[in-house]
């Protein structure tokens, strides 16, 4: 399975990182998708980060409280949500049975408040 490690800044960054080596090694089969180690120089990032998330069957948002209107983040957190809103409701139509990938923060020294202005406020907590 691949999860999309969305991140932005310093902080995020070392949050992103260690989730990918504990994910890697707690779940088999299990490989976290990182920009900052999976877009090699050179690439068009934009292709790389919407390829990377239509083969994830999940996404980590790695939010910050210093970072919550990044433009990176506000990227990454876009795409997650269009690629997986598309997948739903491709799975409603069709007669075969798929899970529905997965979007979740995980938050770090934030508080409810922040959320007023954050890339999650449009998601049903």
């Amino acid at each position: 399975m691949k999860i999309f490690l969305a991140w932005s800044g310093d902080r995020s960054r070392r949050v992103a990182n260690a989730l990918k080596e504990w994910l890697e090694d707690l779940l088999d089969d299990t490989v976290c998708w990182e920009s900052e180690y999976d877009i090699e120089s050179g690439a068009y990032w934009h292709n790389e980060i919407l390829k990377a998330v239509e083969e994830s069957k999940a996404g980590i948002l790695c939010l910050t409280s210093d970072m919550f209107d990044a433009p990176w983040v506000m990227f990454e957190a876009g795409a997650l949500g269009h690629w997986f809103k598309s997948t739903m409701a491709h799975n409603s139509y069709s007669n075969t049975f798929q899970a529905n990938p997965t979007a979740c923060p995980y938050l770090m020294h934030c508080v409810c408040v922040s959320f007023s202005r954050s890339v999650t406020v449009s998601v049903k907590p």
